[in-house]
């Protein structure tokens, strides 16, 4: 392998496995800390679901990333105490990172409007403060060991690559070609791995239960667009249908922009994004299909409808592979 990709794939390794040490120590840290945090009295005065936008970046191209948000729930319970005889207020739940539609009923009736509870709160900033502190400490444990054998593992494999890139010079007949042909095979079998996992939700949809439900909103919004490796974008922001719509669920409200867990498709003009955002008229009622499990995510077309451009990328990149490899020639 090029000693220069060698080590560009050694740092991004090192990187990517020290972000995620980073982040299981702190909050390791911050549950060790919230053990010595004061218990006091509280009661909760409101408790109901929210929803609220929740960022997240898809790559719509090898030198790009989209910066899109979609609607998630959230148990939002709001209580109050005493600390230093002053009134506190507070809202957050428990210690762990909420990432929404998750448990939001349970929670909700967890914590009923009026109840008497225990608010434990560090007596250096009562602003911060936590109605459950008790998190396993041995997965913490177990996750930093994880995250430490996983680095180790991949800077031996990356060491020990030039003679992994000997054998498959000796079974491919173009072997200077060799590492371009391997990282473009490891690409396609990650991007496969996403496929494969978006039809197994797509296909868990279709036994998922039905409710009403209303359309809020159907329209065509701008989302924007980001450098991806310093390189230049001509186009500042993308368009994409959203729907909005909201149903309820053993009596909890919830909120969703999710049509359906097919492929999300993004375009420079408005016509292709009007078209299906045309699907669905505001006030409407609609059959909502939902997780039994986690009634926060929903869907309006059930399965995964436009899943063939998920498949292309990858057969595009094995038959690139193939190419390098001289398996076959492209256009001869």
């Amino acid at each position: 392998m090029d000693e220069e990709l060698k080590w560009m794939l050694l740092l991004f390794v090192i990187a990517a496995d020290g972000l995620f040490l980073a982040a299981v120590i702190s909050k390791y840290l911050e549950v060790k800390r919230a053990s010595f945090w004061a218990a006091v009295p509280g009661r909760i005065v409101s408790s109901r679901s929210v929803s609220r936008r929740v960022t997240r970046m898809s790559s719509d191209g090898p030198r790009q990333k989209v910066h899109d948000t979609e609607l998630r729930n959230f148990a939002e319970v709001k209580y109050v105490f005493e600390a230093y005889g002053k009134r506190q207020e507070g809202k957050r739940i428990s210690l762990a990172d909420d990432v929404g539609n998750y448990l939001v009923a349970e929670k909700i009736k967890r914590y009923p409007v009026g109840s008497a509870v225990a608010v434990y709160y560090d007596r250096n900033r009562p602003d911060q403060n936590v109605l459950e502190r008790d998190m396993p400490m041995r997965s913490f444990e177990i996750a930093i060991l994880i995250g430490i054998l996983i680095g180790l593992g991949c800077v031996i494999a990356l060491l020990m690559s030039d003679n992994l890139m000997a054998t498959v010079a000796w079974l491919i007949p173009t072997s200077a070609r060799a590492s371009g042909a391997l990282c473009l095979t490891i690409f396609a079998a990650l991007i496969l791995v996403f496929g494969y996992a978006l039809r197994d939700k797509g296909e868990a949809t279709r036994k998922w239960p039905s409710t009403n439900g209303q359309v809020q909103a159907s329209d065509v919004v701008a989302v924007r667009v980001g450098r991806r490796f310093d390189a230049p974008i001509l186009n500042r922001r993308l368009l994409r249908d959203r729907t909005t719509y909201s149903y309820k669920v053993d009596g909890v409200t919830y909120r969703s922009d999710r049509v359906s867990f097919g492929a999300q498709t993004y375009a420079t003009f408005s016509l292709f994004a009007r078209k299906a955002a045309l699907r669905f008229t505001p006030g409407e009622s609609v059959e909502v299909f939902y997780n039994p499990r986690s009634p926060g995510e929903a869907v309006l077309v059930r399965g995964a409808p436009g899943q063939a451009l998920i498949w292309i990328a990858p057969i595009a990149l094995l038959g690139l592979a193939g190419h390098l490899a001289g398996l076959f020639q492209i256009g001869s």
